[in-house]
């Protein structure tokens, strides 16, 4: 009789080929299979972190650019986490309006300091996670895995990301659109399930992607688009005449609207206020009117521009940081029918679309929803820029998971579908990787930018001004000549040519050019303060101190300022007015060391002691190595008698003090006071 465990032994594995033991690749193949049907967010994340690296990996250790200066480098705000608050204008006026941005700033200098690297890092990380949110939003509403895997791919991998991930100041781009896709992901989640913990998450990520930057505004009529078009999601065989569609269109409308009067009605004041405050309050532009100086030109331009981002997303070549546009006259011109007429086709195809593709039809819509709040309804400064696509971008990655999606279905033989498919994302990702050494430093990305923009004066000038931090002085005079000969009125050439022929001392070359600069722009800080500093190097001091003064009057903030007209107040005896001019230069920096020893080498002169020792005293805690402070103390203090403090900050300026002149003057002093009997008399 058989035992129960030799029946074991006959029973064969199903789909076994007869051994006892399955291959063991077949094995692991078919964990793999597993995993990744089981955890296929999880598997999104690591493919996408890897792609992320990968691709921004040779980035890493560029240089801070252009606003990155400004932003990062020269910021006070972000040196400690307890400037948050500042930041946030909670505690005065806020020191930039997109504070989000800047308190992520805040949080990479508490790890690396003023080292690039760490906020490169931070730019990957921010773009990987925003990639991940749209295959979470693809997945949640097409149910398709391997869509939402498409369009995370290109998502993430298109060569038009650089300009915000490479750049680190154009991390607003992708902290507005990570909170955007968090803010509509919750939303998704919301119509699924109702509950107020999503809707708190809606507001509040809706809020910090108005803080981050001003394109997060569109939210609203993103979700609306979304709730419109979820009808046809559950009924694809309305039919009827265009009228009845378009009065069931309405008729879908009002229903939404009566049903989510609240939830729209919230997000809508927050958006006309934060509106009304970024445009009319604050006018952030420095564009003083319609492009073409009419409304229509405008617009075209706009049109012209809207399929020139279309074609830059399909084809993105010639990627550049500052675009030469033309602005469009008429409607008749050939370079601006087309575009309209190509803008007429897409949207009658995509209302067409809504009944039974209503995806594709919502992905174009959101290409052209988010971009309206840089298509100049309120002109602003930038005519176009390759980082307003990163948030659009996502609907041009959604309608080409589709296509492919639907390509698959449709052919037999897979491989004409992936073929074309890792063509395109490793054309996207050699372009990607390529673009990442443009942004290497400021002459690299400038010197692409003139080259590939050889009538853009914005490139010139900043090429110009790359070279004059390099001290090549000959190529920074040209590239500004060249931008002033494409734009006249170019205040900002003119300062910097100035700025150049002050360091050649050629003082009245200087002086001209910073005269032309105010001519343009009378109300420029800058170029009044280099005037008066070239005004005081030829000897006009009063003139100087008038230019100063114009200077301070337009921007009262600027310590250098008040510094440089207390010196000036120097020059011509006017001790009390100097007095108060480095008082005021240390409220707005009371760290500012320099301030401080002039202002006790005033209190010196003035034989004022006891405030002159208490000035250098502060001075000496800034800068504990100043061998001038220790002596300039010591003076003060054998004048008021104390010998035994006087000798010991002697000791110290010698310690600390390597001229061999000024060695012997203290020396001197030195030995003068150890000559001298202990008298109960102060010192004359």
């Amino acid at each position: 009789m058989k035992t129960k465990g030799k029946r074991k032994r006959l029973i064969k594995p199903r789909g076994n080929t007869g051994n006892s033991v399955p291959p063991p690749g077949r094995s692991r193949l078919g964990r793999l299979k597993g995993l990744i049907s089981s955890h296929p967010k999880l598997l999104a994340l690591i493919s996408l972190s890897m792609v992320g690296t990968l691709l921004y990996f040779n980035s890493i250790h560029n240089e801070f650019v252009f606003d990155d200066i400004s932003l990062i480098v020269k910021s006070k705000s972000i040196g400690s986490l307890s400037k948050i608050p500042e930041i946030l204008g909670m505690t005065s006026r806020p020191s930039g309006y997109r504070p989000i941005r800047q308190i992520s700033y805040a949080i990479d200098y508490q790890f690396t300091g003023l080292n690039p690297v760490g906020y490169h890092l931070s730019n990957i990380l921010y773009h990987i996670l925003a990639a991940y949110l749209v295959f979470l939003i693809t997945s949640f509403f097409s149910k398709d895995k391997r869509i939402a895997g498409v369009a995370a791919l290109l998502f993430i991998s298109h060569p038009i990301q650089t300009e915000s991930v490479a750049y680190i100041a154009g991390r607003r781009d992708i902290l507005s659109a990570l909170f955007f896709f968090l803010g509509f992901y919750f939303f998704l989640k919301l119509r699924e399930s109702p509950s107020k913990k999503y809707l708190f998450v809606i507001y509040l990520s809706y809020v910090l992607s108005l803080l981050s930057k001003e394109m997060g505004v569109t939210l609203p009529a993103i979700l609306l688009l979304y709730d419109l078009l979820r009808k046809p999601l559950t009924r694809e065989n309305e039919t009827g005449p265009p009228a009845n569609q378009l009065q069931g269109f309405f008729k879908r409308l009002k229903e939404i609207l009566r049903r989510h009067w609240a939830f729209y009605l919230t997000l809508l004041v927050i958006a006309i206020l934060f509106t009304f405050h970024e445009a009319v309050l604050k006018h952030r532009s420095r564009q003083l009117g319609f492009y073409g100086g009419t409304m229509s030109s405008n617009f075209l331009t706009v049109f012209n521009i809207w399929v020139f981002y279309i074609r830059m997303l399909i084809l993105p070549l010639s990627l550049n940081a500052a675009h030469s546009f033309p602005i469009s006259r008429s409607i008749f011109e050939p370079g601006t029918l087309l575009p309209v007429s190509i803008l007429l086709a897409i949207f009658a195809l995509l209302i067409k679309l809504i009944k039974k593709k209503e995806l594709y039809s919502f992905g174009g819509f959101w290409f052209f929803i988010t971009l309206l709040p840089v298509s100049h309804i309120f002109p602003h400064h930038e005519l176009l820029a390759e980082h307003y696509l990163y948030l659009p971008s996502f609907g041009f990655s959604l309608m080409t998971g589709l296509l492919f999606s639907d390509l698959f279905q449709r052919v037999r033989w897979k491989p004409l579908i992936y073929l074309p498919l890792a063509g395109l994302v490793f054309f996207y990702a050699y372009q990607t990787i390529d673009r990442n050494q443009d942004w290497k430093n400021e002459l690299t990305l400038w010197a692409d930018t003139a080259g590939k923009s050889p009538d853009n004066f914005r490139a010139t000038l900043n090429l110009g001004v790359s070279y004059m931090s390099r001290g090549e002085y000959d190529k920074a005079i040209q590239e500004f000549r060249t931008s002033i000969q494409i734009r006249g009125d170019n205040p900002t050439a003119y300062n910097n040519l100035g700025v150049i022929y002050l360091e050649k001392e050629d003082f009245d070359q200087a002086i001209a050019h910073f005269r032309k600069a105010i001519f343009f722009q009378s109300r420029y800080a800058e170029a009044h303060g280099n005037l008066a500093n070239a005004l005081a190097l030829k000897g006009s001091t009063d003139e100087a101190i008038e230019e100063e003064k114009r200077a301070i009057s337009i921007d009262p903030k600027n310590l250098a300022y008040h510094f440089n007209l207390a010196r000036l107040y120097e020059v011509k005896a006017l001790w009390n007015e100097a007095t108060l001019e480095y008082r005021e230069t240390l409220r707005l920096d009371p760290k500012f060391f320099e301030a401080r020893y002039q202002l006790g080498m005033i209190y010196t002169r003035l034989e004022k002691n006891k405030e002159a020792i208490s000035e250098f005293e502060k001075a000496i805690e800034l800068d504990p190595r100043s061998g001038k402070t220790y002596l300039m103390l010591a003076v003060n203090l054998m004048k008021g008698g104390d010998r035994e403090n006087a000798a010991r900050n002697l000791e110290k300026a010698l310690r600390f003090v390597s001229g061999e002149k000024e060695r012997e003057k203290i020396q001197s002093l030195l030995n003068r006071l150890e000559s001298v009997p202990k008298s109960p008399e102060p010192l004359k």
